[in-house]
């Protein structure tokens, strides 16, 4: 009789400590240190097992030279991400051209954000709505 009181107690216990375990806050999708994710428009995630939270702002131009169009120059696109390191937050712009080797790097805190592209690739003709847009991003300790 002890003994299941003991296991009842145990098991109860155990259930509580897993219910405990920190949680990100409601609209945040969790994602882990050196992994490589997307982040849609105005979607925001949180770095599992660290205080960074990372929000799509926005895309504050795009001028990529579309597919199937020759242009003088390549253009670039920009985006927004709103970084917050234990309660600090800031914006950090990336630029990005299509011929960028490797990936744009920026810092905040203790991490490296790295954007690594952004979709949809212009088309002649269509107009990308900022809703469609993608970023591929990966979040790194830094040194």
């Amino acid at each position: 009789m002890k003994i299941i009181k003991i296991s009842l107690l145990l098991l109860t216990v155990l259930a509580l400590a897993a219910a405990c375990k920190k949680k990100p806050k409601p609209g945040y999708s969790t994602v882990k240190l050196d992994e490589v994710f997307e982040l849609k428009m105005s979607q925001s995630v949180v770095v599992k097992d660290n205080d960074l939270k990372l929000t799509f702002m926005s895309v504050p131009s795009d001028s990529r030279c579309p597919k199937n169009v020759d242009c003088i120059r390549e253009g670039e696109v920009k985006i927004n991400i709103s970084a917050a390191v234990d309660g600090r937050g800031q914006t950090l712009e990336f630029e990005r051209a299509p011929s960028t080797q490797g990936n744009v790097t920026r810092a905040i805190g203790n991490f490296k954000i790295q954007l690594l592209d952004v979709s949809p690739y212009p088309e002649s003709g269509k107009k990308i709505k900022p809703e469609d847009y993608v970023a591929k991003l990966a979040v790194r300790k830094a040194g």
